[in-house]
């Protein structure tokens, strides 16, 4: 049996943490999803919602939290104007696998959570639209993405390069990154659960 990252005990390393660097301290890094990619973007450490909001194309957000160190911010009206989002959909879904499965740093509190989650009844993640994925400030806002999540992408999608611009990485590659066939069509779930 292998030994799965405890996020108690495991720290990036400095080229880890340096990919992430935000351009200022008044900045921080998210990831945001569109259809075309999947991209490293800054937007404002203090009120974020604004740009988050520009980024997702809706006045107003949901937050989904479907771990507990990652918020993922959908327009509030994206499942009615926007279409399903297979790619978003999957790399959220291989997120989700890999913290249950070890292979993300994580507490043996978030792998509980994530378990719980998946083995719901009828529970399918599904994003529609664009998507900013944060971490998690202590007041449950967003805030800066954990050293767990961001190793976690850097490791699946090695060929990610640090950018300001949306399209770093078009989401197919990242797909077969991760080792999920870019062509796969999802089916889009009548009623996805949003926790």
């Amino acid at each position: 049996m292998t030994q799965q990252p405890d996020a108690a005990t495991w720290h990036a390393t400095p080229q880890d943490e340096a990919w992430w660097a935000p351009s200022t301290p008044e900045m921080m890094t998210a990831i945001l999803l569109t259809r075309e990619g999947a991209g490293i973007i800054e937007i404002p450490r203090h009120q974020p919602q604004h740009a988050i909001r520009a980024r997702v194309g809706d006045p107003l957000t949901e937050r989904v939290r479907y771990t507990l160190d990652a918020l993922i911010w959908v327009g509030d009206n994206s499942q009615r104007t926007n279409e399903f989002n297979p790619g978003a959909t999957s790399l959220i879904t291989e997120l989700l696998n890999h913290i249950t499965t070890g292979n993300y740093a994580a507490s043996d509190r978030a792998r509980a959570h994530t378990r719980a989650l998946l083995d719901t009844p009828g529970f399918v993640p599904a994003i529609y639209g664009n998507a900013v994925i944060t971490g998690v400030a202590d007041d449950g806002e967003p805030g800066p993405l954990s050293e767990a999540f961001t190793h976690w992408f850097d490791s699946t999608a090695t060929v990610v390069q640090s950018s300001l611009d949306v399209d770093v990485l078009a989401l197919a590659a990242l797909l077969d990154a991760l080792g999920i066939d870019p062509g796969t069509v999802l089916e889009t779930p009548d009623t996805p659960d949003s926790p």
